[in-house]
């Protein structure tokens, strides 16, 4: 599991620990193999967090953080440490500096997986060996790697998850989450974790609340459907249909920008404005937790500035001009977007939990978007930060801001050219589904249900998901 530097000219040599040690381990994940996100602390190893100055001036950590530690008592075992964007913030592949991009298995080899638990995704979709994955989500980091490699993926609410011992981004917008390729051990982990049983007394939100039946409706957002690719729509009309037919859950069409824009407070209504807010969270709490300690003791110790690769280090001169009065006023404004987000689009429900299940893609439409930047701006490509028509809100600020749960469910694939192999590839194509706070035990159900049913299944590992 140690993070060890290895010689250009080797390879990475692996221990995978046999499942032989667990067949008279009674606890519920005995012989679980996972990999971990480099962002959290495992007792004895050392954390780096995408950074060669992190890992230089920090020594290695000298306890499990909860959220681990309970996964272990569980009987799940640690096989090693997946890369990380910087500190967890968002970057695409080429802004990658001290550490290498992660490859992405799916396709042609040379697609993105996004940020910033791109390694976590790419090492469930890679390694038949690995059973689940642990990442953190802040403004998509599960969630869009989990889409666009096509495994499961959950974002759970903000709270319901103890973050120490976990290298944080923005604490008010901060989760853990996981990857897995089946999506019954999907549900049976997310149970187990933090579902089931809390992680902690005082946490912020329960992930436990009741339902008695599932929600009848089911969002559709105009502003996010139909997607670029038609081949990729035909599956989400598919899913739609399915949903209806199954479990009686019909779709709703509802413009989420254009509610957003009704609102009062201009930080919510200008999503410019808004997307400024939220980068306040992050910017100025990484720097004062992570950035700031840093340099302190890199300066003592070698004298200068520590190197960041280049969107940490961006964010870092910004927040140095920010007060903590600016921070207070941007937590305020988010405490805002999520009173406004539960009271007029997803609602509590006595008996559905939630009064609707939304639906959308955070991936790319179905399209193939590469490591390589140049190549998104070729026909049939695109970049993965998709621009929403109309100068809508882009969907995965949704439930980070709202603190609602959301998760990822693979559907199926599609074909794309291309721009590498000269060849007709395979990349997947997948939902989201997103709930009112707490309510991800619901949501889980419906996935378990749907599994039962044969529509959903385990995804494969290599080129294809599928």
């Amino acid at each position: 599991m140690a993070d060890t530097y290895i010689p250009g000219n080797q390879d990475y040599l692996i221990p995978v620990p046999s499942r032989l040690y667990s067949l008279l381990d009674t606890r519920p994940l005995a012989g679980k193999r996972f990999a971990l996100k480099d962002i959290y602390d495992a007792k004895g190893l050392q954390t780096g967090g995408g950074s060669r100055a992190y890992e230089e001036v920090y020594p290695p950590a000298t306890e499990n953080g909860p959220a681990l530690q309970k996964l272990l008592d569980l009987g799940a075992v640690p096989v090693g440490k997946s890369k990380t964007s910087q500190f967890a913030h968002g970057a695409d592949p080429w802004q990658f500096i001290d550490i290498q991009y992660p490859w992405n298995p799916r396709g042609d080899g040379y697609l993105t997986a996004a940020s910033s638990s791109s390694g976590s995704a790419c090492a469930i979709a890679g390694y038949e060996w690995i059973d689940f994955a642990l990442g953190s989500d802040t403004r998509g980091s599960v969630r869009k790697p989990a889409s666009i490699v096509g495994v499961y993926g959950i974002r759970p609410s903000w709270g319901s998850l103890d973050t120490t011992g976990v290298i944080p981004l923005a604490s008010e917008l901060d989760t853990l989450g996981l990857f897995a390729r089946d999506p019954n051990l999907f549900h049976e982990i997310s149970n187990l974790w933090f579902v089931l049983h809390s992680l902690y007394a005082d946490a912020p939100t329960s992930a436990n609340s009741s339902y008695t039946r599932y929600p009848s409706k089911l969002i559709v957002p105009t502003d996010y459907f139909p997607v670029q690719n038609d081949a990729a729509q035909a599956i989400y009309d598919d899913f739609i249909d399915f949903l209806a037919t199954e479990f009686n859950i019909t779709s709703v069409s509802m413009n989420i920008s254009a509610i957003l824009r009704t609102s009062d407070v201009p930080e919510i209504a200008n999503f410019t404005a808004f997307q400024l807010n939220s980068n306040k969270l992050a910017e100025y709490y990484s720097w004062q937790n992570v950035g700031k300690p840093l340099a302190e003791i890199w300066n003592t110790t070698y004298g200068g500035y520590p190197p960041f690769d280049p969107n940490p280090r961006n964010a870092y001169v910004r927040a140095r001009a920010m007060s903590e009065e600016d921070y207070e006023d941007a937590v305020a404004i988010k405490q805002e977007f999520g009173r406004f987000f539960t009271e007029n689009i997803l609602t509590s429900d006595e008996e559905s939990c939630s009064n609707a299940i939304m639906i959308y893609d955070i991936g790319t439409g179905g399209l193939p978007s590469y490591r390589e930047e140049d190549l998104n701006a070729l026909d049939g490509a695109t970049t993965v930060s998709i621009t929403v028509p109309n100068g809508g809100l882009a969907s995965n600020y949704l439930a980070s801001t709202a603190g609602c749960p959301d998760l990822t469910v693979p559907l199926g694939q599609v074909e794309y050219e291309s721009y590498i192999s000269l060849q007709t590839e395979k990349l997947p194509v997948s939902v989201q589904l997103v709930a009112y706070r707490g309510c991800e035990g619901m949501l889980l159900d419906l996935i378990k249900d749907m599994a039962e049913k044969g529509y959903l299944v385990t995804t494969k590992t290599g080129t294809a998901a599928y």
